[in-house]
């Protein structure tokens, strides 16, 4: 009893198993105005947060992290692994694109390249953490570029309509002041609601703001669900076989025979 409660195993078997999932990209703006605290620490800081949160309601999704300012690169392709994805993610600056502006436009273009290398994928979902701020795109291109490529957005708008300056930093992560307009006036930046959620509305997706509980997470993370799993790809996978009922069945038969004698 004592070797079966040591749960021996031997003889490997292999199996073929398919996952299925859904495909989900995550946009994240890394423009200057990111660095605006009028969401504590910072929206980018904060929203990093959010997002470690919303992948702990995710179950068997393949994700993939899309950085963007005035321009858009992978951090890290779909995977399923997720602690590679929080890795990726933990190491997002706004210093890692150079263009301090935004421009949603590359964002939802390189998404879409990305979709595209998967065939037959009938969800393309991309979830847009942005403050709205572009400087780059009409709402009108915008519309017709998700349309054309037949991408489902959920906006994450991050931010106050009040707004908050935009604080500078030296290399050393120190903050030096903060951005100043051209005539010598404080910059300050406020989150675009409105591009967002008409966007939103325009392409049959959905808006949530970031909040401080975790209310817009429990339903971005529904809203997810409710699209049909696919097929993701086919994984083998090796066990081994049980044989702690081998010892079972022996000390059964020794207490039988304790008995009978």
């Amino acid at each position: 009893l004592g070797i079966a409660l040591m749960q021996p195993q031997w003889g490997r078997k292999e199996m073929q198993v398919m996952q299925e999932g859904r495909d989900v990209l995550v946009a994240l703006d890394i423009s200057g105005s990111m660095q605006a605290q009028d969401v504590k620490p910072s929206r980018l800081a904060f929203v990093k947060l959010k997002i470690r949160k919303l992948l702990e309601r995710l179950e068997f999704e393949r994700v993939g992290l899309i950085l963007f300012s005035g321009q858009a690169f992978i951090q890290c392709p779909l995977t399923a692994d997720y602690p590679t994805f929080l890795m990726f993610l933990d190491q997002v600056t706004t210093e890692a694109i150079s263009s301090g502006t935004t421009a949603l436009g590359a964002a939802i273009t390189k998404a879409a390249e990305v979709f595209n290398r998967s065939q037959n994928r009938k969800n393309k979902l991309l979830l847009l953490v942005t403050d709205g701020e572009d400087f780059a795109s009409s709402k009108k291109q915008l519309a017709s570029l998700i349309k054309d490529e037949n991408i489902t957005v959920f906006a994450w708008g991050v931010g106050t309509e009040q707004g908050a300056p935009v604080p500078l930093y030296d290399v050393r992560g120190t903050m030096t002041g903060y951005a100043k307009n051209k005539d010598g006036s404080m910059a300050t930046t406020a989150l675009n609601e409105k591009l967002l959620k008409e966007l939103s509305s325009e392409i049959g997706g959905r808006y949530e703001r970031v909040m401080q509980d975790d209310g817009d997470i429990t339903r971005i993370a529904g809203a997810l669900a409710q699209y049909e799993r696919e097929q993701l790809d086919e994984r083998q996978i090796s066990n081994y076989h049980d044989r702690y009922p081998l010892f079972v069945a022996v000390a059964w038969i020794f207490l039988l025979l304790e008995w009978l004698l």
